[in-house]
């Protein structure tokens, strides 16, 4: 219902972190997110029933502090495939969003607080799943990563920007479809 933080542009000044002795690539980028839910219910003398999805709140945001990048490696190409990494996390953070946000439309109600938060996990938890799958660490390499080899095979790189941009212009398609339309694997 309220999403905050997903249309941010990077800049090198968002890189402001040490670079790592051993680093392996020209540039790292770290987003975080916070996804909060609250419920209503009814209760009937001591017994609660009737619980039902009353918000939901999505932030994404840069962590700054852990994102470096190499001051000579600093070239348009390589800003454009680290902002990939930002739109991985705010796009599919916006999906799980619109996700949460029609379940909390349906009005439907759980006969107990654990049946709606399996509801609410069986949305969010392959979201979170696919953010880190597709995503790098500082010691590992995400799917994005690896098929583009940190943005420099062309047309790997040039295959995730149509499907990122896709999914930007055009809310009501999910990042997913996007890439799978542009025949990315997910894994």
């Amino acid at each position: 219902m309220s999403i905050t933080g997903n249309t941010l542009t990077l800049s090198w000044n968002d890189f402001t972190g040490s670079v790592p002795a051993h680093a392996r690539t020209d540039a790292y980028t770290a987003t975080t997110y916070n996804i909060h839910t609250s419920y209503t219910m009814r209760t009937h003398g001591h017994q609660q029933s009737d619980f039902r999805l009353s918000t939901v709140s999505v932030r994404i945001a840069l962590d700054r502090g852990r994102m470096w990048s190499r001051p000579a490696a600093r070239t348009a190409q390589l800003l454009k495939h680290e902002q990939g990494h930002y739109d991985i996390t705010a796009l599919l953070m916006r999906d799980l969003d619109t996700d949460l946000t029609a379940l909390m439309q349906a009005g439907r109600s759980f006969a107990t607080q654990r049946e709606l938060a399996q509801a609410i996990a069986h949305v969010q938890q392959p979201a979170e799943s696919l953010v880190s799958r597709l995503q790098s660490t500082a010691t590992a390499d995400g799917v994005y990563d690896r098929q583009t080899h940190h943005g420099t095979v062309a047309t790997a790189q040039q295959r995730w920007d149509a499907a990122l941009a896709s999914a930007r212009t055009n809310a009501a398609r999910k990042l997913v479809d996007c890439l799978r339309t542009q025949g990315i694997a997910l894994h």
